[in-house]
């Protein structure tokens, strides 16, 4: 029988600990009642693997696609704790893996950027869990979701467990938990494109941390990248020129490429002058906006035209622009450095004007003339068509202008449950894909979005009159990423600032002691001579050698750390675009009570004075943060062997400082042999 859990207590660390990347929670747990039986413990796994479709799924959900409440094969349910855990539970630890893979899943399936957790003890009454969080309130709610998960199986009787190959509705009593997930965990996390981008960093094991306004960061010091859902600051100029629909239409119509006549209009009296000017229908769009804020298309009457105009105005206070409305079908055609990578294009269902019936009665005509019942309900009255409408403009009533036409729905084509956009790449005509590539090269982007309008894809653009209508620095991958024919267009856009070769900074991590700072003095030394520049952080001074704390490139550095904020002077070192190499001479009862900078580094160093990590327990803790060699220094045969006994064949023991520094120097060497080990790449 299961019952509920317990929260003893959560201590939250600005640091990582216990080898978990970035802040790390421990959490104590007390499992009320017996343990789940094996079947019980599966049920456990089951929901857990159901509340985190829900999760990854929002992405879908948000773009108004059918699929994310069907379990389809094509999306099957994740097993767990695989792929949440930094190293596998045994058999006895099962459970424990389970809730501290759940507690890492629910807060990734909120797009907040955690990696993996770890088991850290279980002695049949307390378990405890080192978790990795960004913000505290998504783990609170990931803590709130498992119990009352764990409440729902107690309360219900066992059920058959479903083949997750299959298409299964959602287990009764699940909505609530759906409910739960998407209102305290959905909130502050990343938008969609940077969960992605998050997603393949961790993916190649590489350092991430969330930053303020959804910024995802990747690596360190001058290794640094930042995206910004699929944004990344390369290329920033180009992609504040390309957020201005003007400065688009300007840069494109001086490269030829041919867009549609517009005018810049600041009142009514100029919108409707340009309008009759233009040749009606026309659109009216803020020149600053993105998403389709206070755009109305296909406009034919002045009355139409003014509330447009007032619509525009709620959003914006620019100049807006008045363009002439082009036939076609509206095309999506996304680039990235110089490649097409994907074409994608809506149908839509639609009646054209006769001047004499109102639209009502073009509906139901083509609705009678439909011979499928399928294609018929496409003519239906619901939500989606009647907002479609109000956005022309139109009511049911209304007689339509010959020629014009009505859009009521995005056809579901090919049928629904594969995507609402048609792949149209295949038969993308040459020339029209090089018209793409040529727009984004003059705005200088490497990754672009671009709005073609044309009757057809796969003829040349001068035969149908295709005009280029924006183009988007960042545009929304997941209409892509949804669509009939998925690519990797994710590998792709991460690959622009973090290509295959990329590698982080190299980071080495010295125990704390008086003999390592000396150490970091004279690497300090070596280093800056060969012109790099050096982010050090020293705990222990030693003696002879007063150092400051915290410095690079040779000159102290001073930061001020308010109250609140979560990072310690060496995490902000490692963000510091200057330092190429990172020496942090961390002393235990720092490192304790803040955490480490970074859960990986390339090389540790331990002194004769890490016998008291030894002698305190606190080896293995130290231990786990180390990707690549461990330097011991004269150590003592007690202290190699535990060293040994952990790390294997990475063990590297010299007898002096002076044989200390040449080793060092070599490891850190960009052709060093550890130079794969940096991060974890």
């Amino acid at each position: 029988m299961i019952e509920a859990i317990e929260v003893i207590g959560v201590d939250l660390l600005p640091g990582c600990r216990h080898g978990v990347e970035g802040p790390t929670a421990v959490v104590r747990l007390r499992w009320q009642g017996p343990r789940p039986d094996p079947a019980g413990l599966q049920r456990l796994e089951v929901r857990l693997a159901h509340a985190l479709w829900f999760l990854e799924r929002l992405d879908l959900k948000y773009s108004r696609d059918p699929r994310w409440r069907s379990f389809a094969s094509e999306l099957p349910l994740r097993r767990f704790p695989d792929g949440f855990l930094l190293e596998p539970a045994p058999d006895r630890l099962r459970l424990s893996g389970v809730l501290a893979a759940g507690l890492t899943a629910l807060q990734w399936g909120a797009q907040v950027p955690v990696t993996s957790a770890r088991v850290l003890g279980d002695d049949g009454e307390e378990i405890t869990l080192a978790v990795p969080y960004w913000l505290p309130p998504k783990l609170e709610a990931a803590l709130m979701v498992i119990d009352q998960i764990v409440r729902e199986l107690s309360a219900a009787p066992a059920q058959e467990l479903p083949d997750p190959g299959a298409e299964v509705e959602p287990p009764p009593g699940l909505e609530g938990v759906e409910m739960m997930l998407e209102a305290s965990l959905g909130k502050d996390a990343l938008d969609v494109d940077g969960f992605h981008m998050a997603w393949e960093a961790r993916q190649r094991g590489l350092p991430l941390a969330r930053l303020d306004f959804g910024v995802v960061e990747i690596g360190h010091g001058a290794s640094c990248r930042r995206f910004l859902g699929c944004l990344q600051g390369v290329d920033a100029v180009a992609s504040l020129q390309a957020s201005n629909k003007l400065v688009i239409k300007r840069q494109l119509l001086r490269a030829r490429v041919p867009v549609p006549a517009y005018q810049l209009v600041v009142n009514e009296e100029q919108a409707l002058a340009a309008a009759q000017a233009l040749g009606w229908p026309v659109v009216l769009k803020p020149i600053d906006q993105s998403l389709g804020k206070g755009v109305t298309t296909n406009i034919w009457r002045a009355v139409d035209l003014l509330r447009a105009y007032r619509q525009a105005r709620e959003v914006s206070v620019k100049p807006l622009l008045l363009e002439r409305h082009v036939k076609g079908d509206d095309h999506r055609i996304v680039v990235i450095d110089g490649d097409v990578v994907a074409a994608l294009t809506y149908r839509y269902v639609e009646v054209r004007g006769d001047g004499f019936q109102s639209l009502g009665q073009l509906i139901e005509r083509a609705r009678a003339g439909c011979t499928d019942p399928e294609a018929a309900a496409l003519y239906g009255q619901d939500r989606e068509s009647r907002r479609m409408i109000d956005d022309q403009g139109l009511s049911l009533d209304e007689v339509v202008e010959s020629g014009r036409v009505v859009r009521l729905r995005r056809r579901m084509n090919p049928p629904p449950g594969t995507g609402r956009m048609v792949d149209v790449l295949e038969d993308l005509h040459p020339e029209l894909a090089q018209l793409a590539v040529r727009s984004a090269a003059v705005l200088g982007v490497r990754l672009a979005g671009l709005d073609v309008i044309t009757t057809d894809a796969s003829r040349p653009p001068l035969e149908t009159g295709a005009v280029v209508l924006e183009l988007n620095p960042r545009p929304l991958l997941q209409m892509i990423r949804n669509s009939p024919m998925p690519r990797e267009i994710d590998r792709r856009v991460f690959e622009i600032g973090c290509p295959p070769t990329y590698r982080t900074i190299s980071v080495v991590l010295l125990d704390g002691s008086a003999q390592a700072a000396r150490l970091v003095a004279a690497l300090e030394a070596a280093l800056l001579a060969s012109a790099q520049v050096v982010g050090s952080w020293c705990d222990a001074l030693a003696p002879d050698q007063p150092m400051t704390q915290v410095r690079i490139g040779g000159e102290p550095v001073v930061w001020v750390e308010g109250e609140d904020s979560l990072e310690a002077s060496g995490q902000l070192l490692l963000s510091d675009g200057r330092v190429e190499v990172a020496l942090l001479n961390l002393a235990s009862e720092s490192w304790q009570e803040r955490g480490f900078p970074c859960s990986r580094v390339q090389v540790g160093v331990l002194t004769t004075e890490a016998e008291a990590l030894l002698e305190q327990g606190l080896l293995t803790e130290w231990l786990s943060v180390v990707a690549g060699p461990v330097l011991v220094v004269d150590g003592s045969a007690a202290l190699l062997e535990a060293v040994g006994s952990q790390v294997g064949d990475r063990l590297v023991a010299v007898a002096d400082e002076p044989a200390a520094r040449t080793e060092l120097l070599t490891l850190m060497a960009p052709d060093g042999a550890a130079a794969g080990t940096i991060a974890g790449v």
